[in-house]
């Protein structure tokens, strides 16, 4: 008993809700504790738990796998996310994805930048009649 409520493990309305209510009573954390390390509201959390959000924005769901201590393919799949592995696409592209949708919100949007300036003129030879937008 937590807070003077039996802990009820009833199944979540999405697989996605069931997964995160789960790993969260499995670490005994309070949803405000998870929430605060996610860097979203305690709300946003039980919407998630409740079944409410299916489907959260990705860099929330990356926030949210790091502060539940598992993987963004973990949850990534439980929200019913396509599956972002493609035969044309080469595997350690893939895994580069991955690693970057784990990082912290700030470390991605630095890296992301430094990328694009990297990549910049490479894009102009490539595509030499698009109106690019800085």
């Amino acid at each position: 008993m937590r807070h003077g409520r039996p802990f009820n493990p009833l199944p979540a309305r999405t697989p996605l809700a069931e997964k995160v209510r789960l790993l969260r009573y499995g670490r005994g954390l309070p949803r405000w504790n998870i929430a605060c390390d996610a860097h979203v509201t305690d709300g946003w959390l039980g919407h998630v738990e409740n079944g409410d959000i299916c489907a959260p924005d990705p860099t929330r769901l990356a926030q949210l796998a790091h502060a539940l201590g598992v993987s963004y393919l973990e949850l990534h799949d439980a929200a019913g996310y396509p599956h972002l592995i493609r035969a044309d696409i080469p595997q350690d592209l893939m895994h580069l994805v991955y690693v970057l949708l784990e990082l912290p919100d700030g470390d991605r949007r630095r890296f992301l930048r430094m990328a694009h300036a990297f990549l910049e003129p490479e894009y102009r030879k490539l595509f030499p009649d698009t109106e690019w937008v800085s």
